[in-house]
């Protein structure tokens, strides 16, 4: 587990920000169902990805991997038969939850068995939600405790020969909030939660093919669910229909999967009002070449940085954007920072920021970034409707709350919420990363309004997402060791 120490620094300057990873997930698999070759441009080969890559090669797609323009990115060549035929059986995709929740029902477009695991936290996310999908619709889903999966054959290779690194986890390492073999857990004020003990959890065996049918789902799980069943459902030979059964949280990221199938040729209706998606049969995804767009998620960082250092300009977004953390924009400006567009970079002026209360049901992904930003605002405020991060990479909530007041935050956990009293600079010290990327990634920015210098454990752990993440963070002015 790697350590770095980090002085307080302004951080100013230029940073073009990495591409989406959701968008490319979605891309990769879209690429996969297609009948032909597809061109995947500008992905940046972090942990995620290359576990999407090596699941949808497992399940019959072609990838070849070429450099593009921008240095350290690539261009997949992805040649799918547009459906599903099993080269591995045993599909490990790591830490990534989007790729298990994206491949376990795609995997289902073939009655062939296929066994799903993943590492480390994900290992203890639930996945009960397809279980209860399976069982009406007769798949066999079984849960192998003791079935340790292990990557075979020579993906590993050609993924690696691109100079990534995948981050690994020494044995018997225990991460703060990791543990899932109590029925329910506290938060730090006391108040229970679920874990994970009742919970189905990976790895987990697959018999049975999906059939077309009327899904119901709730929508304050997970999005990803609800996305893992548009992808495949178009290619089954009959109309189904997606019920949301609760208010959708997350939406912008069903609207992220309906924009990228309607782009290879599949499209769905999606009734707001009803909460509803009709998703014809019998459809073929079709070829296509995409350029992933910058992502929103990570410029969140960037521009807390300029917001409480120095200016910033952040490039490679898109105004059109359908991402849901494109809502770090306003929420900003709602809290008084100055933030604008010029010469196709977003900008922003150094600003004390206002504390206020943000609904984060739409983008839970920006719960650290924006506690860090409310840490030192002025007066108070809530950042709340974000229960659901308790089953993110560590339960964020608690490890926000730990680790903001280690180093000088007044913030309070509650059940959904975080409550937040700004002070005017933060003292420094020794966090956790919590081996949750945007974890670090919040602590990073924070060092930038303490008084001394932070010292993160785990600081590896942007590989999941951002592996240029401190190459960026130096070349804006941070000094690390």
């Amino acid at each position: 587990m790697k350590c770095l120490t980090i002085k307080p620094r302004e951080l100013k300057g230029r940073v073009f920000v990495p591409p989406s990873k959701s968008m490319a997930h979605r891309a990769i698999i879209c690429s996969f169902l297609a009948e032909g070759v597809s061109e995947i441009d500008n992905v940046e080969l972090s942990n995620d990805i290359i576990a999407t890559c090596r699941a949808v090669e497992s399940l019959g797609a072609c990838i070849d991997i070429l450099d593009c323009a921008a240095p350290g990115r690539k261009k997949l060549v992805i040649t799918g038969n547009g459906t599903v035929n099993v080269k591995n059986n045993r599909i490990n995709c790591m830490e990534s939850g989007t790729t298990a929740r994206f491949i376990i029902p795609v995997s289902r477009l073939t009655p062939e068995q296929v066994i799903i695991d993943g590492e480390n936290r994900l290992k203890e996310r639930p996945f009960n939600v397809f279980y209860d999908i399976f069982k009406e619709q007769g798949i066999s889903f079984e849960t192998h405790s003791e079935n340790k999966i292990v990557n075979t054959g020579n993906l590993k290779d050609k993924f690696m020969s691109n100079n990534n690194i995948l981050r690994t986890i020494p044995d018997g390492i225990k991460f703060p909030g990791s543990s899932g073999d109590i029925k329910h857990a506290k938060t730090s004020n006391g108040l229970n939660y679920p874990a994970f003990s009742d919970n189905i959890k990976l790895p987990v065996a697959l018999k049975g093919r999906l059939k077309p049918g009327f899904f119901r789902i709730r929508g304050d799980v997970s999005s990803q669910f609800i996305s893992g069943l548009l992808l495949a459902l178009p290619l089954l030979e009959g109309d189904s229909i997606i019920k949301i059964t609760t208010p959708a949280e997350s939406i912008g990221y069903i609207d992220m999967t309906l924009h990228m199938q309607k782009l290879f040729g599949v499209n769905i209706d999606f009734n707001r009002n009803e909460n509803m998606l009709t998703i014809p049969g019998w459809q073929k995804y079709t070829p296509c070449n995409y350029k992933v767009e910058g992502d929103w998620s990570q410029a969140a960082f960037w521009l807390a940085a300029g917001a409480m250092s120095g200016q910033v300009e952040v490039g490679g977004l898109s105004r059109e954007s359908v991402q849901g953390d494109k809502a770090i924009e306003d929420i900003m400006k709602n809290m008084g920072i100055n933030i604008y567009r010029k010469d196709g970079f977003l900008k922003i002026d150094k600003a004390k920021p206002r504390c206020i209360d943000i609904d984060v049901s739409q983008c839970p992904d920006l719960v650290p970034v924006l506690a860090v930003l409310s840490a030192i605002g002025e007066g108070r405020g809530r950042i709340y409707n974000a229960a659901r991060l308790r089953l993110k990479e560590s339960d964020r909530l608690k490890a926000v709350t730990v680790e903001l007041k280690a180093l000088g935050a007044n913030i309070i956990e509650d059940e959904d919420s975080l409550i937040i009293s700004g002070v005017k600079r933060l003292k420094g010290g020794r966090v956790y990363g919590w081996n949750d990327h945007r974890i670090v990634m919040a602590a990073a920015v924070a060092v930038a309004a303490c008084e001394r210098s932070v010292v993160i454990e785990g600081s590896d752990a942007v590989n999941k997402s951002y592996p240029a993440f401190w190459e960026h963070y130096k070349s804006l002015g941070g000094e690390f060791y």
